[in-house]
């Protein structure tokens, strides 16, 4: 079977972090060797509306209006097959601390903007190379140990700044 003829599973009923990682499990079969970010549209019955998307290239954290530019790029391709709601895969190729905050940044983003409208987000899953675990949106402020090593040496007075990289 080739990848366009592999049939992508239905979205399970439950949305439980436990049926989501399975289900996530079967949608990535392949290698977890780059980062990407796997969309799954469907419709009402929770049924996929068309293949699974792949997103290469995405920022390793989002900067400026990188958030903005993906919720649109969901929206208007929930539009176009006229879905109901998705569910996101983050795959990180490495494992890292910065890995870990930059999924959780991302997902606390679109976790926020997806909260209003009609598009409904069912989960999102962040895959690693030692596997799949819930993509937990980050809450609140940034605490020294979520910070990864070498930035929580800051002073007490000091917070990070959070600064757009010009090579992006």
């Amino acid at each position: 079977m080739t990848p366009t003829e592999r049939i992508v599973p239905r979205l399970p009923d439950r949305d439980s972090a436990t049926t989501l990682e399975e289900w996530a499990a079967v949608v990535c079969d392949e290698p977890c060797d780059e980062d990407l970010l796997y969309v799954v549209l469907v419709d009402v019955a929770r049924e996929p509306c068309q293949s699974v998307l792949r997103l290469r290239g995405q920022p390793r954290l989002p900067y400026g209006r990188d958030v903005d530019v993906l919720e649109r790029l969901l929206r208007d391709q929930a539009s176009a097959c006229r879905a109901r709601g998705l569910a996101l895969v983050w795959q990180r190729a490495l494992e890292s601390d910065l890995d870990d905050l930059a999924v959780s940044t991302w997902a606390r983003g679109v976790s926020d903007r997806l909260a209003s409208g009609g598009l409904r987000l069912h989960g999102q899953v962040h895959r690693s190379p030692s596997g799949f675990a819930p993509a937990r949106p980050l809450s609140g402020e940034l605490a020294e140990h979520v910070l990864p090593d070498g930035m929580a040496g800051l002073l007490p007075d000091q917070r990070p700044v959070m600064m757009r990289n010009p090579h992006h």
